[in-house]
């Protein structure tokens, strides 16, 4: 069984079709903790309360699935790879989740000032540790020099 969790973002629903399709339907399933009315009426979703990744990785313990992708950066910082990690989900060699290259997190931020939406995009890959991690250190590039209006 393989898991998707997240606020039902427009991403969410995209990831969740293209698994059905590829899967028959069959072992797959997504954690819902948004409000996504188009989803939630889905045989494959399952709603969780609130923004509870425990209650998400408890009912997905209890479903078997085996590994979950976790696709939102907000439930990521807030412990949810952790929470599905305590309930033996997403678990592989060592207790480690699998990265196979690519895209991992996308972080982003909003101020009024270029410096400060650095200063917060940096502080979150900051706290983000994955064997081999690396990102752009170009972030801004050209706005804060008056390069694009």
């Amino acid at each position: 069984m393989f898991g998707l969790y997240g606020p039902g973002s427009a991403r969410d629903h995209a990831c969740m079709l293209r698994l059905v399709k590829e899967n028959d339907g069959r072992d797959v399933r997504f954690y819902h903790c948004g409000a996504n009315a188009v989803l939630s009426r889905e045989p494959w979703c399952v709603a969780v309360p609130g923004n509870s990744p425990a209650e998400a990785a408890k009912r997905a313990r209890e479903d078997g699935t085996k590994f979950v992708l976790i696709t939102d950066s907000e439930l990521l910082l807030a412990g949810a790879a952790d929470a599905f990690r305590q309930e033996g989900v997403g678990a592989l060699q060592e207790g480690g989740l699998a990265v196979a290259g690519g895209r991992v997190a996308a972080p982003i931020a909003n101020a009024k000032a270029i410096e400060d939406v650095k200063q917060q995009v940096y502080g979150t890959l900051s706290r983000i540790r994955c064997e081999g991690k690396h990102h752009r250190s170009d972030l801004g590039y050209g706005i804060a020099e008056g390069l694009f209006s």
